[in-house]
């Protein structure tokens, strides 16, 4: 269930074998489902939010879910396509083909028995919709132009392990910067500060010297991160003052060492109800990322500071709880309404940033998605981005009795990374744009890498170099090489 601005909240649902029942809340509401949509294409999470109109206190009484379903997602495709055509966007036959196929076998199914459509041409129209939809956002950015200012990226974590120097070649063919962590405590990178106030700068300090001897920019990533993944006792058991001295000394420390070398810090991650084991309130959470940004700025005035969020369509606030378990208590944050209250309150920070891992969204919700944190008028960063390209494990809301696996190949890897990156490529407030995963080996997604095992380039990395090329802002390879 989710609210009017599409943010989702806990909310009871009942779900039989042949109904899903649910009291309405007292607010305007949205039903989101998860679709399977076979092998070899990746599920997605489909919302009924009566053709746009929302769920009200007089909407209560039976419906069909699948013609709930595709009238909303019918309504979607349609108010799309009319304002991409007021922009001046003009749609070639084959997308008209597409788009007008999917609009009449809709437009036919709730006109046969909206109560009660057969439950297969439900499935195969709400489909067409899906793909309609996608066909439309990747049309729409091909005919816009590509931003060429923007920051394209990855996570050079994993680069020291490689066998050769290499890997690096496959860094600077694709890319202008790498980013660099500093995670308090975590086995993969090593522990940046395994005591407090002790920092371990030689590992990261070797990285950003290799970055820079291949002309890579660099960017520092966090400053604070409380997830229980990579915060030691020391630091998760401070009070809210002992929090602000332990930033005080850490941020002039890690900013002030790479002065003139680091041109970004990611300042705060996650902190939107979800990586905050001290459980912080907003108040106190909205004083500490104002603290760390002053901070970073006092300590290099020529810095960019980015605000990093996960989980952008905020899923995890169905459970209203956080990373480690614990009880939000009140309205949950999600990034979108983190970010926005930050403005709000004037928190002076310049980046904006989302990750974008394996949402199981179609284009035209990833696009309102990112139109709704375009709007609170910061630049847009897409800071980590990708998909797996194994059997993935999929995380459903609590309550939910089935276990969901998609089994991702490297060529669905590859598709999804062309497409997105083709949308986000077309996006002026996209300020950049990183890939997470530089190779398989220690993956956060299973095959999340753009290069496998063995350090050679999986399809994923192949089509990301041929869309950079196509878009001019890469040489060809040479044919054969």
């Amino acid at each position: 269930m989710s609210d009017g601005e599409a943010q989702p909240f806990p909310w009871t649902t009942r779900l039989t074998d042949r109904e899903l029942s649910f009291e309405l809340p007292p607010e305007g509401c949205r039903l989101s489902v998860f679709v399977e949509r076979g092998a070899n294409k990746h599920p997605v999470w489909l919302t009924a939010n009566a053709g746009g109109a929302d769920y009200g206190s007089d909407n209560a009484g039976s419906f069909s879910l699948g013609a709930e379903l595709i009238d909303s997602k019918l309504a979607r495709l349609t108010a799309q396509m009319r304002r991409y055509r007021e922009l001046g966007f003009q749609p070639q036959s084959a997308l008209e083909d597409v788009v007008g196929a999917a609009v009449g076998s809709a437009e036919r199914a709730l006109m046969g028995d909206p109560e009660r459509p057969d439950h297969r041409d439900a499935d195969a129209v709400l489909l067409a919709l899906v793909d309609a939809c996608d066909a439309l956002e990747l049309a729409y950015a091909r005919s816009r132009p590509t931003n060429h200012a923007q920051k394209l990226g990855c996570d050079a974590t994993m680069a020291s392990r490689a066998p050769t120097d290499q890997v690096w070649q496959h860094l600077s063919r694709l890319f202008e910067y790498v980013t660099v962590t500093f995670y308090t405590r975590l086995e993969k990178t090593g522990d940046f500060e395994p005591i407090e106030g002790r920092y371990d700068f030689a590992s990261r300090d070797a990285l950003v010297r290799r970055a820079e001897e291949a002309g890579l920019e660099v960017e520092g990533r966090p400053l604070l991160w409380l997830h229980p993944w990579v915060t030691p006792d020391w630091l998760a058991t401070k009070t809210l003052e002992g929090l602000r001295s332990h930033l005080e000394e850490r941020i002039p420390t890690m900013v002030g060492h790479y002065e003139g070398r680091i041109q970004r810090w990611e300042v705060v991650n996650e902190a939107h109800d979800w990586a905050d084991v001290l459980h912080l309130s907003h108040e106190e959470l909205i004083d500490v990322t104002r603290l760390a940004c002053d901070l970073t700025t006092r300590s290099s005035a020529d810095v960019s500071r980015l605000i990093n969020t996960n989980d952008p369509f905020g899923m995890y606030a169905t459970t209203g709880t956080r990373a480690d378990g614990s009880v939000v208590g009140g309205k949950q944050w999600t990034p979108y309404t983190y970010l926005r209250d930050l403005v709000r309150q004037r928190v002076d920070f310049d980046v904006a940033g989302i990750q974008i891992y394996r949402p199981y969204r179609d284009l035209t919700d990833t696009v309102e998605m990112i139109e709704r944190i375009e709007a609170l008028g910061k630049p847009v960063f897409i800071t980590e981005i990708g998909v797996p390209s194994h059997e993935d494990g999929i995380a459903l809301p609590p309550g939910t009795t089935v276990e969901v696996t998609h089994r991702w190949d490297q060529e669905q890897q590859a598709d999804w990374g062309q497409n997105m990156l083709t949308v986000l490529m077309s996006r002026p407030d996209v300020y950049g744009i990183a890939w997470y995963d530089l190779v398989d080996r220690l993956a956060f997604l299973p095959g999340g890498g753009l290069l496998d095992d063995e350090w050679h380039p999986k399809p994923v990395y192949r089509r990301i170099e041929q869309l950079l090329a196509d878009a001019g802002r890469l040489p060809h390879r040479p044919e054969g090489s």
